[in-house]
């Protein structure tokens, strides 16, 4: 169940990165770009500390997962395309991520 962990935490964290860097000319417009990609970088940091055995790590999986959440939130009201249902299952993924660094 870890490895499960270990591997949806990776794709999202990859995602995370890789979405700002595909639009990185437009991050003087929309520093929220950053936001997503400190929190995608900060997040695979995290999972890299939880497979080392630190168990505080899920700390700093909140930190970066509020990072991505603000980012993708504001990313999508300064276009003008902010759907709730795409947030609130970022939101749930984010959950599902946490507990499983903090039961795992």
């Amino acid at each position: 169940m870890l490895y499960v962990l270990y591997v949806i935490t990776t794709l999202y964290a990859v995602l995370c990165v890789l979405a700002p860097l595909l639009k990185v000319k437009e991050w003087k417009k929309c520093p929220s770009l950053v936001s997503m990609f400190v929190g995608g970088v900060t997040l695979v940091t995290s999972m890299i500390l939880k497979s080392s055995g630190n168990s505080n790590a899920w700390v700093l999986a909140v930190l970066a997962l509020i990072c991505i959440a603000v980012g993708a939130w504001i990313n999508g009201g300064a276009r003008g395309k902010r759907h709730l249902s795409h947030h609130i299952v970022r939101w749930g993924l984010s959950l599902l991520i946490v507990l499983g660094f903090v039961l795992l």
